[in-house]
């Protein structure tokens, strides 16, 4: 499969999937189950994450995964080169994981737990939702 047969397949999709909230669950199970059937269609090893805030309070997002599978990662590229332009989602992908370099990984748990430690809850899900876009956000 193309990646143009997933891309066609998600913006005649992308008015439900945006509204994915507000759908029953069997109904919101099936979407899911399509959008994973047409992205394993093109590549059965490429993860996803879908990020839709609930009553639009929010852009909707999703971010394509590799993980630590090397051989996936032109794949993505390819899928983020031929996505559609659309203001209304944030298409991402995150070609490498925190967890390839343990001492990255270390030195930057290390710094989020020294930075947040004072922070009360709300302002700690502020500086998470910044830090969550600074990481995903590749476009």
């Amino acid at each position: 499969m193309k990646t143009s047969s997933f891309w066609l397949w998600f913006m005649a999709n992308e008015k439900t999937l945006r509204g994915i909230n507000h759908l029953n669950k069997r109904k919101r199970n099936k979407l899911i189950y399509w959008l994973s059937k047409h992205l394993e269609y093109y590549n059965p090893k490429i993860g996803f994450r879908l990020i839709v805030p609930y009553e639009n309070q929010g852009t909707p997002s999703i971010a394509f995964s590799a993980g630590k599978n090397l051989e996936v990662r032109p794949h993505i590229l390819h899928l983020m080169e031929t996505a559609p332009i659309t203001k209304n989602w944030i298409i991402s992908a995150s070609l490498t994981s925190l967890a390839d370099n343990g001492s990255l990984s270390q030195n930057y748990t290390n710094f989020l737990l020294n930075s947040v430690a004072g922070l009360r809850f709300p302002y700690f899900m502020n500086f998470m939702k910044f830090l969550g876009n600074a990481i995903f956000k590749v476009s």
